[in-house]
């Protein structure tokens, strides 16, 4: 069957086949190097000629040049002819390859005939393929295509790993607090209850010792492990057993029935002042009270913030005594304390110091500070055992005068009576 061009001329099979035979003979002359041509030109790859031939322009193949394909469409009456070749007369090859406005002759717009050929083509139906355990490739590899070029994919940046937050339960975290707070309540309340075990235990104790005063060796135990008061003041606690055994000294000494009590009251509570003095004035204990006495009279008379103004009178009176003015002029004039009399020597060193038995005859000493004031003495002789002396006496507060003013401002339960 005739195929016909565009431009209305018609060809038969057998014609096409001649062109298309000459055609295939030209390029291998081409290609092996015997064309006639005095250079020879580089052999094009075959190409496949489409199955519709379209209209395209002539191609001039110039001795030393290549041309530019012509564009412009050629009648179909007036074939062109082939310039200079020594074949026999063929029709130009622009007939039968389907040439389009390329940027170069002898170029085929191959993609543009596949991208046909595959619309041409029914799609055949995507069949699922079963999923088979292949090992991941490379993010840096190209992935192949089955058909066609194959595609580059971009490599894949990985995204930063965004930490997730731990996950808050509330509910979870009241929970734990309400058991958290149930457990410190139940340990406060278990707490509370031994307590009050306790406080009850310690007062029948207690109520048994004032109810019944025993006084055996086992009980007296039990009060060094567990101690009971006889006396609270404001000075602190005396223990049981010891108010029994003050209240029984003075009982042996005679102190009346009717009143024992009462005695026994203040001379623990009097006792108490004293340990209190004691610890304020840092004295070591000793075994002996009359001792604790002295020391503790001492301590007081020259406490400088007590007797200030006693301290300022004996040193004034000293002055005075130095500049000729006798004892008993100067005593009286700052209202204090003057005499003369006999001492055994024992008694004048008990009362004076043991700096008096020192002194030479006549010889007067410095400030002398005893638990009953400040003294000035001068030696006037001795006849015998017995030695004369004169001194100057300032009272300042005295042990005895701090207690009684703390003994009115006390109070005090007595729990045995």
């Amino acid at each position: 069957m005739p195929k016909s061009l565009p431009g209305g001329i018609n060809y038969s099979e057998e014609q096409l086949a001649k062109k298309r035979a000459v055609v295939l003979e030209f390029l291998e002359k081409q290609k092996t190097g015997r064309s006639e041509k005095k250079k020879s030109v580089a052999a094009k790859p075959a190409v496949v000629l489409p199955a519709k031939p379209v209209a395209a322009s002539v191609i001039n193949f110039p001795k030393t040049e290549k041309t530019v394909l012509n564009t412009t469409p050629v009648p179909a009456a007036a074939p062109a002819k082939l310039p200079t070749a020594a074949a026999p007369h063929v029709e130009p090859i622009s007939q039968f390859l389907g040439v389009k406005n390329q940027p170069a002759p002898l170029e085929v717009d191959f993609l543009e005939d596949v991208k046909k050929e595959k619309l041409a083509k029914p799609e055949a139906p995507i069949t699922k393929q079963p999923k088979k355990n292949k090992k991941p490739m490379r993010d840096d590899k190209p992935l192949a295509t089955e058909k066609g070029p194959k595609i580059i994919q971009p490599r894949a940046v990985a995204e930063p790993k965004i930490a997730t937050p731990p996950r808050v339960d509330l509910l979870e975290d009241i929970k734990n607090e309400t058991a958290k707070k149930s457990g410190l309540f139940q340990m406060a309340e278990l707490f509370a209850i031994l307590m009050m075990i306790s406080l009850a235990f310690y007062l029948l104790i207690s109520l048994y010792f004032f109810t019944f005063k025993p006084n055996s060796a086992f009980f007296r135990s039990v009060a060094r492990v567990v101690p009971v008061p006889g006396l609270v003041s404001s000075y602190g606690f005396v223990e049981f057993y010891q108010y029994l055994d003050l209240k029984a000294g003075l009982q042996g000494k005679g102190a009346p029935e009717d009143s024992l009590a009462d005695i026994a009251t203040s001379a623990s509570v009097e006792w108490q002042i004293l340990e209190q003095l004691a610890k304020y004035y840092q004295l070591p204990p000793t075994d002996s009270a009359a001792t604790l006495l002295n020391e503790l009279g001492k301590a007081v008379v020259s406490d400088k913030e007590i007797n200030a103004a006693a301290f300022s009178t004996i040193r004034k009176i000293k002055q005075e005594i130095a500049t000729g003015i006798n004892f008993e002029t100067a005593a009286a004039k700052h209202g204090a304390k003057s005499a003369k009399e006999l001492f055994a020597p024992d008694d004048a060193v008990k009362k004076f110091g043991p700096g008096f038995a020192s002194l030479s005859d006549g010889a007067m000493s410095s400030i002398i500070v005893s638990s009953d004031g400040f003294y000035i003495v001068q030696k006037v002789g001795s006849s015998g055992e017995a030695i004369e002396a004169s001194y100057v006496l300032v009272k300042p507060k005295t042990l005895s005068d701090i207690v009684d003013e703390r003994l009115l401002k006390a109070r005090a339960i007595n729990f045995v009576q």
